[in-house]
């Protein structure tokens, strides 16, 4: 079982909009063909009703004979840029207890089903860009929330934008968690409380886009958190540029 102060740590960071990786993926290019110079870049528009909590890792690619323990290829001073048709907002450089150094934008809010572009801008790299579209909301029948034989189970709505979700079952002093791969149809959850110590009384569900479903489920090098050599989802640069859609639920 864990202790309270993990709990509150683990919670804090679900809260926050936090994802199992953070710098994002690194070129394949740097093993197998000539190394091309350019951004690295892992991004997550955050849509959970929160202002600021979305977030960029800028960094540089870099070749591997530079890999040493002085080695920072952080990007501290690019031009990092979200938009749509009528509006754009400047994400800034900051220093987070969460998610280390990032870009962010204290008043930026995505909304779901609206399509959102980016630029990254720096000295003597190529201009990178991207674009995602928010997920909906993931949406749970009340309703269907049982426990019952030592199990929680509940029916998650259809929901035609998110292809993967992390599912989050807290109690006072402990979670467990399920992943589910979605093709967009209604799906039917049922998690194993046996594992659980305490009492289920809260209920985290992340539901992710296909470009972030595809980063989060993608091979990774033996090195963590350096690339994940299959998933590019920007233009001019490599990583990721994607989207997650996060609802919460209090168990009575």
């Amino acid at each position: 079982m864990l202790n309270r102060k993990i709990i509150l740590l683990v919670m804090l960071i679900i809260i926050s909009c936090d994802l199992p990786q953070d710098p994002g993926p690194m070129p394949t290019e740097i093993i197998a063909q000539k190394f091309e110079p350019g951004h690295n870049v892992f991004g997550v528009l955050c849509n959970d009703g929160q202002p600021g909590t979305s977030f960029l890792h800028v960094e540089r690619a870099w070749e591997t004979e530079e890999l040493t323990e002085e080695f920072d290829a952080f990007i501290r001073n690019a031009t990092v840029t979200i938009f749509i048709d009528s509006a754009e907002w400047d994400f800034t450089y900051m220093i987070d207890t969460v998610h280390n150094e990032i870009y962010t934008n204290p008043g930026f809010l995505p909304l779901s089903g609206t399509e959102y572009g980016l630029i990254i801008e720096s000295p003597e790299l190529p201009t990178l860009t991207g674009t995602v579209v928010i997920p909906e909301k993931p949406a749970v029948d009340s309703s269907s929330i049982k426990i019952e034989n030592n199990y929680i189970k509940f029916s998650l709505a259809a929901a035609g934008s998110i292809r993967m979700y992390d599912i989050y079952v807290f109690s006072e002093l402990d979670v467990i968690d399920q992943r589910l791969i979605s093709n967009g149809d209604a799906m039917e959850v049922k998690m194993d409380l046996s594992e659980l110590g305490g009492v289920p009384n809260l209920i985290f569900i992340y539901g992710y886009e296909s470009n972030l479903a595809a980063y989060q489920t993608s091979p990774s090098t033996i090195k963590p958190q350096t690339y994940h050599e299959t998933v590019i989802t920007v233009d001019g640069g490599y990583g990721c540029f994607g989207a997650v859609s996060v609802i919460s639920i209090a168990l009575d």
